[in-house]
This record gives C-alpha cells, sequence and structure tokens, in this order.
C-alpha cells in the first residue's frame, strides 16, 4: 500500500486506539519525514529547519524508547 502524505501528518482524527505495530510504523515515518524536511531547510530558512528538527527529534526519541520498551519515554 503506497503512502500518503494524509496517513503521515494525521494523528488518527476520530479513530480508536492505534495497536502498538502501527503506532511504532507511523513514528518511524514521522520521524523520517521530519528529517528529510529538516535538512531540506537547514540552509535555506533557519526557523523552518528548527521547527522540523524539533518535530525529527521528538519522533526519533518516541521510537527509540518504543523499540527500547519504554514506550517512549526516555
Amino acid at each position: 500500500m503506497p503512502l500518503r502524505a494524509y496517513d503521515v501528518w494525521s494523528d488518527g482524527i476520530g479513530g480508536g486506539r492505534m495497536d502498538g505495530e502501527k503506532e511504532f510504523k507511523r513514528a518511524l515515518e514521522k520521524a523520517h519525514l521530519y528529517g528529510l524536511l529538516a535538512e531540506y531547510y537547514k540552509y535555506r530558512d533557519s526557523e523552518l529547519y528548527t521547527h522540523y528538527y524539533k518535530k525529527h527529534f521528538k519522533y526519533t526519541r518516541k521510537v527509540a524508547g518504543m523499540a527500547w520498551g519504554t514506550g517512549g519515554r526516555l
């Protein structure tokens, strides 16, 4: 199934709780996407770079926490 922008950006409004595997995949996709956006804006717009890097860092920590079994809390 192809990945759509909505799948990455939405937070599942109106849906129930996601199972662990879907939540992990969604967090991993967001971490990757925000990392790409941060790199794109790195030398173009420092404010957008900082904005996307913070989001990338947040989701990277969440993925690491989920992988280590702490539920995203490090």
